[in-house]
């Protein structure tokens, strides 16, 4: 009598055989997220699990992204690696918005699920979700490791003070898609710095071949 063992998340059982299945990786980005704090903005981070949707129980933490301070809107850089691309039918991805705090006492900006498969067959424009609490909207993008990767370099030259008459500008670059914020680089303190030319942080980004 033939026995079934269970299916663990990233396999595809066939008859007497275990098909691995290979992981993806996850780029995450919000919109319009709701202000939890009173004096600033949010510092918003995503923590991303499997979870069982019958109890809501995290079965695996696949990882979570930096906080993004005083942004209501983040285009996050860590993404989310060796996430399964199979997983159960009862099974879902959990994607918990919250605002960060170091005392440990994060408030929730929003929960959204989905599974490996709506992600990636929403291609290169991501899937994009209303968040359950609070309001804003979440985008997530896979890549399932043949995507292509562009690098790109930026230098800027005399950039122009904003911050007044003492001061000097904070500046950061975006990426955008259709209006859609691509990547965010590193802000650049350059409050006490008397540099005319500024060297951005190398930006590494991957499309896949739905783009």
């Amino acid at each position: 009598m033939f026995q079934q063992n269970p299916v663990m998340p990233g396999q595809v059982q066939g008859i007497g055989q275990k098909i691995k299945q290979p992981p993806i990786e996850l780029a995450i980005s919000c919109t319009n997220l709701k202000d939890r704090d009173i004096i600033s903005r949010s510092d918003p981070q995503v923590k991303v699990d499997l979870v069982e949707m019958t109890t809501n129980k995290s079965l695996q933490h696949l990882g979570m992204t930096e906080r993004v301070k005083d942004n209501l809107n983040p285009c996050f850089t860590t993404t989310i690696k060796h996430v399964p691309s199979k997983i159960a039918a009862s099974q879902s991805i959990r994607f918990k918005v919250v605002d960060y705090d170091p005392e440990g006492n994060s408030d929730d900006l929003g929960i959204a699920y989905a599974k490996p498969e709506q992600i990636m067959q929403a291609g290169s424009t991501g899937l994009n979700m209303a968040l359950s609490k609070g309001n804003g909207r979440i985008t997530i993008i896979g890549y399932d490791g043949v995507s292509d990767q562009l690098v790109f370099k930026f230098r800027g030259t005399k950039i122009k003070s904003k911050d007044g008459l003492f001061g000097k500008s904070d500046p950061y670059l975006v990426l955008l898609q259709n209006g859609t914020q691509l990547y965010r680089t590193e802000t650049i303190d350059d409050t006490k710095s008397q540099r005319s030319e500024l060297l951005f942080k190398v930006v590494f980004f991957k499309f896949n071949h739905k783009l």
